[in-house]
C-alpha cells in the first residue's frame, strides 16, 4: 500500500504523539508498506508564531534552524511545510494544504490529530477525490488548564469541525476504550472505529542500569529515586509532586526526584515553587530525552517508581516505557492512563493529590510490592511491541481499502 501520513510534528520533533505515528510508519515501511508523511518545518508550538487568549497574546518563544524541507527517516519519506501561524489547535500551513489537492499517488490518508485544521483539510480533500481517509485522533480532549475561551473554542470546534470528521471519516483509530466511548458520543458509528495502542520496540528497553549513569547523575547507594518524564506543562502536574515533597522526605528521607523533560514554559513557575518548598536538594531537572534514548531508558530502569501526575492523556506511553524497565507506576485515575495502570497490580491509580502523596511513601516503604509490580508491568507490556501494533494497523487499512473499493 502507499500510505500518506499527515502529523503536525514530526520526528527529530519530540513528544508521544511524534513517536507514536514515528513508530508506526516505520512499522509499516518493514512491512513492504511505502509510506509519506507530511508535516511541518516546526519542533514544538513554541517555535510558530501564536496568538492566544492570554497574555502575551502574540508570541513566539524559540526559535530554531530549519529542518530539511525532504529527507527519508526509517525509510518513511518526510516532507516538512513552513507553518505561517498558529491559534490554539488551527495552524495555518497553506503549502501543506496546496500539496493535498492531488492524492493520486497514496492508497489511504491518514492524519493524527482531531483538534488539528490539517486533519480538516486532509479528510475534506480525500473526500473530494474519492480516498479513504483514517483519522488517528490522538487528541479528542483538551486539559482542563486551558483558559475558558479556549474551552469555549474547542466547544464550538466539536460542533463543526469534529463534527465533519466524526461524520466523514471512513475510519477513526482511538489508542483506548475510553477514546472510543468519546467518539461515540461525538455520532460515529462504533463499527468504525478501532484501537491502536502506541508500540514499543521492546527490545530497546532494560532493567540494567550502568555504573557511570549512576555516578554521572550523583545516584548513591540508598538513594530512592522517584522519576517523571514528558514535558514540562502545568496539565501534566509536577507541581504536586512537588507540594508534597517535604512531607514525602519526612517519611522517606533519602528520596530524589528527577524531572526528565523539555520546558514548554513551566519550568521557572516550578523552580520558584521548588525554593519555596525548600526541596532545592533534592529535585533535579535533567533535560530533553528522545524516546528509547539510551540514557532516558537508563533513569527508566534505575527509578524505583515512576510519576505521571497529568490531568489529561492520550494513552500516557512514558507509563508503558517505565514498565519495559520493570519500574512500577503511579499515576491519577483519569481515561486512557487507567488502561495502561492495572490497579495494585503494575502500579497505582490515585484519586487526587493526597492519595497521590500517600501512596508514593507507601510504595516506597514497601520493596517487595515494588518487586512484584515492576515484574507484573513488564509483561503487561508485551501487547505493545511494534511488530503486534502495526500488524494490527495494516489489517484496518486492508479493510479500509477494500470497503472503498467494494463501494466504488
Amino acid at each position: 500500500m502507499k500510505l500518506l501520513m499527515v502529523q503536525h510534528h514530526y520526528y527529530p520533533s519530540l513528544g508521544g504523539g511524534q513517536e507514536y505515528a514515528k513508530l508506526l510508519s516505520e512499522g509499516l515501511v518493514k512491512k513492504g508498506h511505502k509510506v509519506t508523511v507530511f508535516t511541518t518545518n516546526s519542533l514544538t508550538n513554541e517555535d510558530i508564531l501564536s496568538l492566544s487568549f492570554t497574555p502575551p497574546f502574540i508570541s513566539r518563544k524559540k526559535k530554531i534552524k530549519p529542518l530539511k524541507s525532504k529527507e527519508t527517516v526509517g525509510g518513511v519519506s518526510v516532507k516538512r511545510f513552513p507553518v505561517k501561524g498558529r491559534f490554539y489547535s488551527f495552524n495555518s500551513i497553506p503549502e501543506m494544504f496546496s500539496s493535498m489537492d492531488d492524492f493520486s499517488d497514496y492508497d489511504i490518508i491518514t492524519s493524527y490529530g482531531f483538534n488539528l485544521l490539517s486533519s480538516f483539510e486532509a479528510c475534506r480533500k480525500a473526500k473530494k477525490q474519492g480516498k479513504p481517509f483514517v483519522l488517528n485522533g490522538v487528541d479528542v480532549l483538551v486539559p482542563k488548564t486551558l483558559p475558558l475561551p479556549a474551552r469555549a473554542l474547542k466547544w464550538i470546534y466539536d460542533l463543526s469541525f469534529g463534527r465533519y470528521l466524526a461524520k466523514n471519516s471512513d475510519y477513526i483509530i482511538s489508542f483506548t476504550e475510553d477514546q472510543v466511548k468519546d467518539y461515540v458520543k461525538r455520532g460515529v458509528d462504533e463499527s468504525k472505529i478501532g484501537i491502536v495502542p502506541p508500540p514499543l520496540i521492546l527490545k530497546d528497553y532494560s532493567s540494567k542500569v550502568s555504573e557511570s549513569f549512576l555516578k554521572r547523575h550523583g545516584i548513591k547507594k540508598g538513594d530512592k529515586l522517584l522519576l517523571y518524564a514528558g514535558r514540562i506543562t502545568e496539565h501534566k502536574g509536577i507541581q504536586d509532586v512537588i507540594e508534597s515533597l517535604p512531607a514525602i522526605r519526612k517519611k522517606v528521607p533519602t528520596i530524589k526526584f528527577f524531572i526528565a523533560g523539555g520546558d514548554y514554559g513551566y519550568t521557572e513557575i516550578l523552580q520558584r515553587l521548588i525554593k519555596k518548598k525548600g526541596v532545592e536538594d533534592c529535585v533535579f531537572f535533567v533535560g530533553p530525552y528522545k524516546a528509547r534514548e539510551k540514557e532516558l531508558v537508563q533513569f527508566f530502569a534505575a527509578a524505583d517508581v515512576f510519576v505521571l501526575p497529568s490531568n489529561m492523556e492520550g494513552f500516557g506511553i512514558v507509563l508503558a516505557e517505565a514498565m519495559a524497565c520493570g519500574t512500577p507506576c503511579i499515576a491519577y485515575n483519569i481515561p486512557a492512563v487507567r488502561e495502561v495502570i492495572s490497579d495494585r497490580k503494575n502500579g497505582y491509580l490515585v484519586e487526587d493529590k493526597e492519595d497521590l502523596k500517600n501512596h508514593i511513601i507507601s510504595m516506597f516503604s514497601n520493596p517487595t510490592e515494588l518487586k512484584r509490580m515492576g515484574e507484573n508491568g513488564k509483561e503487561s507490556v508485551k501487547r505493545l511491541s511494534q511488530s503486534a501494533v502495526v500488524s494490527n494497523l495494516e489489517s484496518i487499512y486492508k479493510k479500509v481499502l477494500n470497503s472503498k473499493r467494494e463501494k466504488s
